[in-house]
């Protein structure tokens, strides 16, 4: 699919096709600063992801991607790759493992907890000159159990609990209605 912004944004293309919304966030918006590499230092991180994955040229590796706890580079997202080659799986067996993985079938499946590392990190520069970031070591810290499962809010609602037909009946038998009190939210027999 090709063509203008705002053919994609409004497929009648009538005026101009931008949403007064859409334009009014545009004009008052600002362009976010360009990121540069994090200080050289150590960070808490919580490790957000484990994949595999490899690079442009086809080496394959565990990806762990951390995401900055505190401070003022709070959020920033750093990536760890753990190399599987001859040269490097002794040294990519040794961080997996410090993770408490032990088996490569553990790699892309859900974590077992809140993983929080300490991140020595550094800064390199490329080829071309370019800096960018390098954990070059991490420590976990604590692991934490993951918060319970947020609820369904679309989720249908469980019906009313009923008093049992028993509990019912020895009431009725005995001249009383069932009722609730404010107190109480149990049924009980009452007379009236």
């Amino acid at each position: 699919m090709s063509g203008t912004l705002s053919d994609l944004l409004t497929p009648s293309g009538d005026g101009d096709g931008l949403p007064p919304d859409l334009r009014e966030l545009w004009q008052s918006t600002e362009a976010a600063p360009e990121l540069r590499p994090l200080p050289a230092g150590t960070y808490e991180g919580q490790l957000e992801r484990v994949e595999l994955a490899s690079s442009n040229r086809g080496t394959p590796c565990v990806r762990l991607t951390f995401r900055i706890e505190g401070g003022e580079h709070a959020g920033r997202r750093l990536r760890h790759d753990a190399w599987m080659t001859v040269r490097a799986m002794s040294l990519s067996k040794r961080d997996l493992q410090r993770l408490g993985i032990t088996d490569l079938a553990q790699v892309g499946r859900p974590l077992p907890g809140v993983i929080t590392c300490s991140l020595r990190v550094s800064v390199r520069r490329d080829d071309a000159g370019l800096q960018f970031n390098r954990i070059v070591n991490f420590e976990v810290l604590r692991v934490d159990p993951l918060p319970p499962p947020r609820s369904d809010p679309f989720a249908p609602e469980a019906p009313p609990k009923r008093p049992s037909d028993r509990h019912l009946k020895g009431c009725l038998s005995k001249g009383k209605v069932m009722t609730k009190t404010p107190s109480n939210t149990s049924p009980v027999c009452k007379i009236f």
